[in-house]
């Protein structure tokens, strides 16, 4: 109904008019669509929040399966020096969290069938000889458990440089 056919004085018939309730459909209409508008770029800015976060984490993530490929290196190379001092028990033990720490890294990467049965003939080949050489077995070949652990120290090596190049190009990001 249109404001001219109100009585003077009812509020409720101004208020009902056909004027004043399509103000107030257009003004509703327009915090609407700015409310959308509004939700939308809130979501852009989430998105691009979400990404920058995912980016940070991968750069970490690279960052950090470097230092712990170098600390592997770095472990392999005193088990070396332990097997050179005769010192085969502790060589044992500590070559144990080793083994672990590369079988983590290697089913992050998810190497396949083939690269994992010579990693785990490699980490057999390292425990007999490390165990033959603490018991004096004639079964030990300090020349083959020098090879093989070389062996060992490329592949990591070559994980630690692949993990660097990843992570350059995180940085360069």
């Amino acid at each position: 109904m249109p404001i001219s056919e109100c009585l003077d004085g009812d509020k409720l018939c101004y208020l009902m008019s056909t004027e004043v309730l399509g103000f107030l459909n257009w003004f509703v209409s327009a915090v609407t669509i700015t409310g959308f508008f509004f939700t939308i770029w809130q979501l852009f800015k989430i998105k691009t929040a979400t990404q920058s976060a995912q980016s940070a984490i991968n750069q970490i993530k690279t960052h950090v399966d470097g230092v712990n490929l170098a600390y592997v290196n770095a472990q392999i190379n005193a088990i070396l020096l332990l097997i050179k001092n005769n010192d085969f028990s502790v060589a044992q033990i500590l070559f144990t969290p080793i083994k672990r720490s590369i079988r983590l890294h290697a089913n992050e990467k998810k190497i396949d069938i083939i690269a994992s049965e010579q990693l785990n003939r490699t980490f057999a080949k390292i425990d007999h000889h490390i165990s033959w050489g603490a018991e004096n077995s004639t079964k030990f070949n300090n020349n083959t458990l020098h090879r093989t652990i070389d062996e060992l120290l490329s592949i990591v090596t070559s994980w630690e440089s692949e993990t660097l190049e990843n992570n350059r190009k995180e940085v360069i990001k």
